[in-house]
């Protein structure tokens, strides 16, 4: 395997100020001092204490709130100063050894409930009439649903969807992680897959296929996938599995396939907005259903409940894509999984919400509740009040646990795809989840925390970040949701991290550049705009001209490998909305950038 060189050269743009985590929290703290009224100063006290002083302080002080939800202001306060915390693996953590111990015994406990929950599903298959009553109808009800969803059996044309994901792939380390990598070396495959694959490839990808078998590249079976672990909160680490490169090849396929047939199910896995908006628009509607959120949902989808559910000839497509056995110590040995597929397996998403759709759905209509009310965005479950009893119920004859800490059924709040409403206010927080080392991660948390949901204003935070960066750079609050979607007509702050990446490239501003012009299709403006981009080159000299012609057959524009080679400033032209009625700006803005502009006459577009 050929080995990514890092380039020696020492880019400007990547240098920021060191962050220092206590100091950002104390202005945090000054900053919410009001809503958090008497506890501001044990919070202030606790924190000079130290890390673990300050994480069991405002743990205690969020538990007690939470009980009551006296004051809406000082719970978003709370709720805000946990979320600086939880998720950061410095600043008082356990240890990443610990951490990662957590997390096996997490993922072993899953496994064990799997094979308890096969052993029952399959006994109830053989003896369907012992079933509860109302669980075997609303089995029933969800094979129906399922079926019609499907619509017959798999289509060998789904393949032309065939793509590797971003992550890593069973035989590549983690810094050869590139899509150059997976199609121009070495494949690995299942052994249950390996004739699919290489069905697939002889007639969707034959020229790629035939390069690669000329030029001895090496198609390897093995057993199953590894598991690897990534960062999750200050307490645990996420399991993952890492699939191999063609069975995950052809697992994303499915997904995209499944994706668009979830539609007739009212499930659309593409726009989490779509479940969030349900609660968030009229607070009636919020109180008249319940959020359920599953503890270690892909974790615990057993392979009975698989084969129960679906059509036969999906249970065996997906069943030879998956990874039937797993290893903990880079393949010495290796354990046969009870559950269905892990996560890593590309196909695993619309799976376990396809499944939890169909259950919900049936327990609405057994109920009498229409499933208008129904969304299903993973493991995040919106149901009527009145039909959650049973699909709690179902969700545990199936092997599911209800996570109670962040399910809600009853009482003034409720939490689901990223927004958290009590009585119909949404006091989501900005969420820290590292510490920036770059000027896009600075003016990403910059923007969120300007961007605050609860409408919190952070005069001393800002100016805090604001000076890491020694030559920031400045553009408008951006309406879209994602670099790719046509503009949507959403305010401005609705807009948090990920759900556009032009945003992560420069600091908001009040004002900028006049625009050139105005768009009368999208009521916007356009304007030149200067970011932050990371830049990618063609990397040269390291690869022979059989890896480079791979690359060719299979579509990488130019065939050239594309590496990351730190930050450049590049100017380009983007629509913008009109600018957001604040009411403050932060006063770390040079007196260029909070200048309003004159008002000018825009060409038509």
């Amino acid at each position: 395997m050929v080995q990514m060189s890092k380039s020696k050269r020492k880019n400007p743009l990547e240098y920021i100020h060191p962050f220092h985590i206590t100091t950002f929290l104390a202005r945090v703290l000054d900053d919410l001092s009001v809503p958090l009224r008497e506890d501001y100063a044990l919070l202030m006290r606790s924190l000079m204490e130290g890390p673990q002083s300050f994480r069991q302080c405002i743990d205690n002080l969020l538990e007690r709130e939470a009980v009551a939800f006296a004051s809406i202001r000082k719970y978003a306060a709370l709720r805000q100063v946990h979320a600086c915390i939880s998720k950061l693996e410095g600043f008082g953590a356990i240890t990443g050894e610990a951490r990662r111990t957590n997390a096996l015994q997490s993922f072993l406990a899953a496994e064990r409930k799997c094979a308890r929950t096969n052993k029952r599903l399959a006994f109830y298959a053989k003896h369907p009439l012992r079933m509860p009553k109302l669980v075997r109808m609303v089995i029933h009800m969800a094979q129906d649903e399922i079926a019609r969803v499907l619509a017959g059996p798999p289509s060998f044309d789904m393949f032309e969807a065939a793509d590797f994901g971003p992550g890593l792939t069973y035989g590549l380390p983690i810094e050869c992680k590139d899509l150059f990598y997976k199609i121009s070396g070495n494949q690995e495959v299942t052994p249950g897959c390996k004739a699919l694959a290489l069905e697939v490839i002889t007639k969707l990808h034959p020229r790629w296929g035939a390069h690669l078998a000329r030029h001895g590249y090496s198609l390897t079976c093995v057993p199953g996938n590894r598991i690897s672990f990534v960062s999750k909160s200050y307490k645990t680490l996420r399991t993952i599995g890492i699939e191999p490169s063609l069975n995950v090849w052809l697992q994303k396929a499915v997904d995209h396939d499944l994706k668009i047939k979830l539609k007739r199910m009212n499930l659309r896995l593409r726009d989490q907005e779509f479940s969030s908006d349900l609660i968030r628009k009229e607070a009636n509607t919020m109180l008249q259903v319940a959020t359920l959120d599953l503890r270690a949902a892909s974790d615990t989808i057993a392979r009975e409940l698989v084969r129960l559910l679906l059509p036969k000839e999906w249970f065996e497509l997906l069943d030879v894509l998956r990874s039937p056995c797993y290893t903990l110590d880079k393949g010495k040995t290796w354990n046969t999984y009870h559950k269905f597929s892990s996560m890593g397996n590309a196909a695993t998403f619309p799976l376990e919400s396809m499944i939890f759709g169909a259950l919900v759905r049936a327990c609405c209509r057994i109920c009498g509740e229409s499933t208008s009310r129904v969304r299903v965005y993973g493991d995040d479950v919106i149901v009527p009040v009145s039909a959650a009893a049973l699909v709690i119920e179902v969700f545990r004859f199936c092997g599911f646990a209800i996570n109670t800490d962040k399910s809600f059924a009853f009482g003034p709040f409720r939490e689901t795809c990223g927004v958290d409403l009590l009585y119909g206010v949404d006091v989501r927080p900005v969420y820290l989840r590292s510490v920036p080392r770059s000027p896009d991660m600075v003016a990403n948390l910059f923007n969120r925390f300007l961007c605050h949901a609860f409408g919190f204003a952070f005069p001393t935070v800002l100016e805090y970040l604001h000076s890491l960066v020694p030559r920031p750079l400045y553009g408008p609050a951006y309406f879209g949701w994602t670099s790719t979607e046509r503009l949507e007509d959403r305010p401005w702050q609705e807009w948090y991290e990920g759900r556009n990446t032009l945003c992560d490239a420069y600091f908001f501003a009040p004002s900028f550049t006049l625009p050139s012009m105005r768009s009368q299709r999208y009521q916007t403006c356009k304007c030149n705009l200067e970011r932050w981009h990371r830049h990618r080159r063609p990397r040269k000299g390291e690869f022979d001209e059989d890896q480079l012609y791979a690359a060719f057959l299979y579509g990488i524009e130019d065939g050239k490998p594309r590496v990351l080679d730190g930050y450049l400033r590049i100017r380009t032209n983007t629509f913008y909305g009109e600018w957001p009625a604040l009411g403050w700006w932060p006063s770390c803005y040079p007196e260029a950038v909070t200048r309003v502009a004159e008002p000018v006459a825009y060409a038509t577009a």
